[in-house]
């Protein structure tokens, strides 16, 4: 399943998508943090942005509109889609190392290094982890909704990401897995973001050195127990069907 090719998605469907998420904006975002398990959620910028049919600029005039009455989300929108947008774009131009551990932080690649012998509690082969075979519910969920969808909420970007990193043999395959699913699936694939969000995810990019820890070393952690806290993790794999897993070690 590993170069299994994604699931067909014409122009005009690619299109539909671009309006669905477009029309969502004439509501304006919910004013609160809008969990993975919420079907309708919006992963700005929304897809027409990212195959040039609309201009962030044009988007982000008409959500303006809304400001005085969704102060919240037109700020998280806009901070999605200008300043985080702006600062993939400029990371992936200027650094020719922008998807590999080499391209982040010197912090960061000295830890990861420091720690790439670490023991793993689980170790998964490629097609174990495109297949959604592993022990954890909410990672196999968020997978099968990339491949099924092409999108993942962001915070679960983050988490699929990181264990990854986590049940992988070193930083440099981990990296390598995410940015390929995430070209091959998802909406935002072959974008800077894309890039910049597994980078930030595995290799602790435009992020804060945090208490060392095993394999992940300095670079952030996230866990199943924190994801519990976040968001309803129930109604989450319910809606996306990732199952558990008996995890076989490998010999």
């Amino acid at each position: 399943m590993f170069n299994t090719p994604p699931p067909p998605m014409t122009r005009q469907r690619c299109r539909e998508l671009a309006a669905d998420e477009s029309a969502r904006l004439g509501d304006v975002p919910c004013t609160h943090w809008q969990p993975p398990c919420d079907s309708t959620f919006v992963q700005p910028p929304p897809s027409d942005v990212r195959s040039s049919q609309t201009s962030v600029q044009r988007v982000a005039l008409c959500v303006q509109a809304y400001y005085s009455e969704n102060t919240e989300s037109v700020n998280d929108f806009l901070e999605h889609a200008i300043v985080r947008n702006e600062l993939a774009d400029n990371f992936c131009f200027y650094n020719p190392l922008y998807d590999s551990v080499k391209g982040t932080s010197n912090w960061a690649q000295k830890t990861l290094d420091d720690h790439r012998k670490d023991k793993r509690s689980h170790i998964y082969t490629q097609d174990e982890l495109a297949q959604a075979r592993t022990h954890d519910d909410i990672w196999n969920s968020a997978q099968l909704q990339m491949v099924k969808e092409g999108k993942m909420h962001t915070f679960l970007r983050m988490y699929w990401c990181k264990k990854i990193l986590e049940w992988t043999p070193s930083p440099e395959d981990a990296l390598k897995y995410a940015i390929y699913w995430n070209d091959h699936y998802s909406i935002d694939g072959l974008n800077p973001k894309g890039y910049v969000g597994c980078m930030w995810s595995i290799c602790g990019l435009h992020d804060q050195a945090f208490a060392e820890r095993s394999v992940f070393g300095k670079v952030r952690f996230m866990n199943y127990e924190g994801c519990k806290r976040k968001f309803n993790v129930n109604a989450f794999v319910a809606r996306n069907g990732g199952k558990v897993h008996k995890y076989v070690p490998k010999k």
